[in-house]
């Protein structure tokens, strides 16, 4: 890289005066610039860009290693789309981290991704670009979505469940209250003869020769 800029340098300050007029301070101030760009400006792309198994149906993680690890990034760029679609879904993270978890795909889809390293407003050149298609999920594992409708389904059919059940109770009550002991005419409830024995009665013995007396209830 040195070698490449001194020796633009020794052409800029041989041919200056012939191609257009220049000085040697502007000549400085164009190899200042330059240095800064190359050490500083762009950062190296992220390489090894891989995917984490197990593959999911509905998220996928993915990794990657920094292209140049003494760049002073500000974030991470991850870009993604289906395959055959002009959508793209654009995640930063902090540079920190080397590994991102892409959700809320679909079942059965090929996509696309690639990571970019940024430092500010400057990105680095992509990385390789990784395809992979999500399967299919089958069996009691299969994910479900839930949208508006299926939560009004599930409360009418809660609040119908209550009112039935709620409607149980007060018939059941009713019925009890109806089969309760009668009333007299004094307003007192009767006390109604049991027609078993006490327990204090089932102690008692027959004896041979000896008529069973049992006290009257």
């Amino acid at each position: 890289m040195w070698l490449t800029m001194a020796s633009v340098f020794r052409l800029i300050s041989r041919q200056g005066t012939r191609l257009f007029p220049i000085t040697p301070m502007q000549i400085v101030g164009i190899v200042l610039c330059l240095v800064s760009m190359v050490e500083g400006g762009v950062p190296a792309a992220p390489r090894n860009l891989t995917l984490v198994l197990p593959l999911l149906s509905r998220e996928v993680k993915i990794r990657w290693l920094p292209g140049n690890p003494r760049d002073n990034l500000t974030d991470y760029v991850i870009v993604n789309r289906a395959e055959g679609s002009d959508t793209k879904t654009v995640s930063r993270i902090d540079p920190e981290y080397n590994s991102f978890t892409l959700k809320d795909l679909k079942e059965e889809t090929a996509y696309l991704v690639y990571v970019k390293a940024a430092i500010g407003n400057v990105r680095s050149l992509s990385s390789a670009t990784l395809e992979f298609t999500t399967p299919r999920t089958e069996g009691l594992h299969r994910t479900f979505t839930t949208s508006g409708a299926d939560l009004v389904i599930v409360v009418m059919v809660m609040a119908l469940w209550l009112a039935a059940l709620s409607l149980f109770i007060r018939t059941w009550k009713k019925k009890m209250s109806s089969t309760g002991a009668p009333v007299t005419s004094s307003g007192g409830h009767m006390r109604m003869r049991s027609r078993y024995r006490k327990p204090w009665m089932w102690s008692q013995k027959y004896r041979p020769g000896r008529a069973r007396a049992y006290p009257t209830t």
